[in-house]
C-alpha cells in the first residue's frame, strides 16, 4: 500500500511537472491567443506598423500589410508582409517578404535569414507567437497586400 501512495505522488508530482515545462519542452502544442484585428485599435496600431515597416526596410515603391499578434506596453508583435518593385539587370522585378517583427516605439526588429531564422524568431518573439510563427505562419500572416504600379 505504501509503495502503492508513493508511486501515485511520484506520478502526479510528474504530471505537475510537465505541464508547468511543457511550453519550453514542446511538449504541449498551444495557439496563441491573437487579438481581435476588427479593433479600432488593432486597425490603427496594424496601419502604424505596416507604415514603420514600409519606411525602415523597403523606403520607396511598396506596399506593406501588418497583422498585429500582441501588444504588451510600449511592444507590437505584428506579421508584416511587403510587396513592391526592385530594380535589376533585366529592369524591375517583383519584390516582398513576409516575416515577424518586434516594434518597440519607432524601432522594427525582424528575424535574421536562413538557418538563423528560427533561433532569432525565438529571441524576437514571446514563445507563444514564436511557436506560431516558426509552426503555422498562415495561421499569423496578414492578407497580402495589393502589389503597386511598377516604377518607370
Amino acid at each position: 500500500m505504501r509503495k502503492l501512495l508513493l508511486g501515485a505522488v511520484v506520478v502526479g508530482l510528474l504530471a505537475a511537472l510537465a505541464g508547468v515545462l511543457s511550453p519550453w519542452l514542446g511538449t504541449r502544442i498551444t495557439s496563441a491567443r491573437i487579438p481581435d484585428p476588427d479593433s479600432a485599435e488593432l486597425r490603427a496600431e496594424s496601419a502604424r506598423v505596416a507604415q514603420l515597416a514600409s519606411q525602415q526596410q523597403h523606403p520607396t515603391g511598396s506596399q506593406c500589410a501588418a497583422k498585429v499578434l500582441r501588444v504588451e506596453a510600449a511592444i507590437t508583435w505584428a506579421w508584416v508582409t511587403y510587396r513592391g518593385w526592385q530594380s535589376s539587370n533585366d529592369g524591375w522585378v517583383e519584390a516582398g517578404w513576409s516575416a515577424p517583427v518586434r516594434v518597440d516605439g519607432l524601432r522594427v526588429e525582424v528575424p535574421a535569414d536562413g538557418s538563423d531564422y528560427p533561433r532569432s524568431v525565438k529571441k524576437l518573439m514571446p514563445w507563444d507567437l514564436a511557436r506560431l510563427a516558426l509552426r503555422n505562419p498562415e495561421g499569423a500572416r496578414p492578407a497580402e497586400p495589393t502589389l503597386p504600379p511598377r516604377p518607370r
